[in-house]
């Protein structure tokens, strides 16, 4: 008798069981002991806590009202993190709120249930900026077992965008469920973004109902600017609504509600054009000394904005002071900033025009919905007379003229313009990392001079460095040997904003070795290159755009010999060419010399993710070959 099927058949019986037990339509304070026995997400390990239930439920009346459930069990000392929430809500001008909020921590003590709630007085609203709030609570008494749930009531009114519901978080979770009813004469079509909810609803009309099990957090979601923006949720638009015409028995007819982005764009340019107040400006102008070019002159308002303000840190599209105000506080929103900085521009003669953006940490526009709170800051956008032409953000001018803070590009802003709709794509401009190794043998040792020569994000004497910027840097020593540093010099060149330090230093003695090995200086970075995904429907979103140069040149010691693997000599590239692989190796005049070059031609690429997968392993396995000098 075959006991297989009958095995297999158990054990997915076992499994629904315990499934079914770990995703109940869970009552307040009720815990099954499925969920006590509960230790480990089978599908991510290592998570230190999961959402084991949430549920969300929205009435459509006058607004949008929508009772929300959770529970979290935490599985390791890492997850007790979990204890601290925070709800954040759009409260400028009342438009959310948060009543009803209530939760509390169940433990298991002595095989019995015990119970402690969230203190009321420990519910802390806190005022995040000049639109948002947050609800911040802390459970009591959590520990490594604890199971937390709570619950609320979120109420929108009248937003034209929602945010829905959020299928995934910073935790696994094993069941998420929402569904909405639409009781009022608003009229929403819904936008589902993330694969899993993608798929479920393709082909369906009319769902209001959606549940995702086993969605893992979104810290697995690799290459992308916004984990949570890109997290499997579902987006309501209004699109219009219906209206009785007449009294009692009239026709009802439908209202298109949607503005255009014209309409968008007629609002921030007479915003702009209210608040603004040149003549003021003119004076800072007039302090500031013209250069023997525009773009020299250009500079020189970037250096002096530079100096003499600081961003206050609240993004914003409206300004909230004059020009005179943001002068004598030598602070501001970046609304504030910028449009002093387009004041100064205008009376310097230069062309300038307002770029609105959404900033990576703030979310990806959804260009096809105009709607004004996508958008979260304004910078400027200055041409020159050769059509060249240079974002700059008045609020970080860490970096060199030409080189705007990363979180601004986010593929795409909107120029403001009067009756226009016009798009631009945000491409961070490409920085350049050129490094060259010498290895000379000496007294059984190497002595080593690395010149290296960088300019953009990679440049690091900088003020307030990016963060992000070290999965990209620096590149490594090509000898794997322990080195000394002796000397390091450091300074700036005039040729296109380089800076170069040359670092001199020498080996540990070799005299004993039989092996030398040979790395490629680009394996580790390389290696942050790795593309688990079998498909990926979401963009890839890199920092910015790259070229890499690396020479090698390595004496060869008396006594060894070199060996270089087969295929070691590649130049790999994607079919647009916007992905290039370079590497090759050969003996020259009594030394090994090595080239590499790397580059990544634009930040975000929404096709051919197959390709580009490929193109990353093939050039993991290549970089991964080591060269070995070995005794004769």
């Amino acid at each position: 008798m075959n006991l297989k099927p009958i095995f297999l058949l158990l054990t997915l019986v076992i499994l629904n069981q315990v499934q079914a037990q770990l995703n109940p339509k869970t009552k307040w304070g009720n815990v099954s002991q499925a969920e006590i026995d509960y230790k480990e997400v089978s599908f991510e390990k290592d998570a230190p806590a999961v959402i084991l239930f949430e549920e969300g439920s929205t009435s459509v009346l006058s607004g949008l009202y929508t009772k929300i459930y959770k529970r979290i069990k935490i599985l390791n000392e890492k997850g007790i993190d979990a204890a601290n929430q925070e709800l954040m809500y759009f409260s400028f001008q009342a438009t959310e709120s948060i009543n009803n909020l209530k939760g509390q921590t169940i433990n298991i003590e002595d095989g019995k249930h015990a119970i402690y709630p969230i203190d009321k007085n420990s519910i802390y609203d806190v005022t995040i900026n000049e639109y948002y709030n947050a609800k911040r609570f802390t459970f009591p008494n959590v520990k490594v077992g604890s199971i937390l749930e709570f619950e609320y009531t979120f109420i929108d009114q009248g937003s034209y965008l929602i945010d829905a519901w959020q299928f995934q978080h910073e935790y696994p979770t094993l069941y998420s469920t929402y569904e909405i009813e639409n009781n009022s004469s608003f009229d929403y079509t819904s936008l589902m973004i993330g694969e899993k909810i993608v798929k479920q609803s393709m082909n369906k009309k009319n769902l209001t109902e959606w549940t995702l099990i086993n969605v893992p957090s979104f810290n697995s979601l690799n290459f992308t600017y916004n984990r949570k923006d890109m997290a499997e949720r579902i987006v309501f638009q209004l699109r219009g609504f219906l209206k009785n015409e007449g009294v009692l028995g009239g026709v009802n007819s439908y209202h298109d509600v949607l503005s255009s982005w014209k309409d968008v764009n007629e609002e921030m340019f007479t915003h702009y054009r209210l608040s603004k107040n040149e003549s003021y400006s003119k004076e800072i102008s007039d302090a500031i000394p013209n250069g023997k070019n525009e773009k020299e002159t250009l500079e020189n308002i970037y250096d002096y904005f530079k100096k003499n303000f600081k961003w206050n840190e609240f993004y914003s599209i409206r300004a909230m002071q004059s020009n005179r105000e943001t002068n004598k506080s030598q602070t501001g929103n970046t609304a504030d900033l910028n449009l002093l900085l387009n004041s100064v521009l205008k009376n310097k003669g230069f062309k300038t025009d307002y770029v609105l953006i959404s900033t990576r940490d703030h979310g990806k526009l959804i260009t096809s919905y105009p709607y004004i709170r996508q958008f979260n800051s304004v910078l400027n956008m200055v041409t020159l007379s050769d059509k060249s032409t240079y974002l700059i953000d008045a609020s970080d001018l860490s970096y060199d003229l030409g080189y705007a803070p990363l979180r601004d590009y986010n593929h795409f802003g909107m120029i403001v313009k009067p009756d226009a709709d016009d798009f631009i794509l945000l491409n961070p401009p490409l920085s350049e990392y050129n490094s060259i190794q010498n290895y000379v043998v000496k007294d059984g040792r190497f002595l080593t001079t690395r010149s290296d020569k960088r300019n953009g994000y990679f440049k690091e004497k900088i003020q307030n460095p990016t963060k992000g910027l070290e999965k990209y840097n620096p590149q490594t020593h090509a000898l794997d040997f322990f080195t000394t540093e002796t000397k390091r010099d450091f300074k700036n060149s005039d040729e296109e904003n380089f800076e170069l330090e040359r670092i001199i230093s020498e080996t540990s003695s070799f005299e004993n070795t039989n092996f030398i090995n040979i790395e490629n200086p680009l394996k580790n970075l390389i290696s942050q290159f790795s593309l688990t995904e079998p498909a990926r429907e979401r963009p890839l979103e890199f920092n910015f755009p790259f070229f890499y140069k690396t020479d090698v040149f390595v004496e060869i010691p008396d006594g060894f010999k070199v060996e270089i693997p087969q295929g070691y000599n590649t130049h790999k590239k994607l079919s647009t060419n916007e992905l290039i692989y370079f590497q090759s190796a050969e003996i020259k005049d009594d030394k090994l010399v090595l080239h590499i070059e790397f580059y990544l031609g634009k930040s975000t690429f929404n096709k051919n993710y197959v390709e580009i997968k490929n193109f990353f392993e093939k050039i993991n396995l290549d970089a991964s070959k080591a060269i070995m000098f070995k005794k004769s």
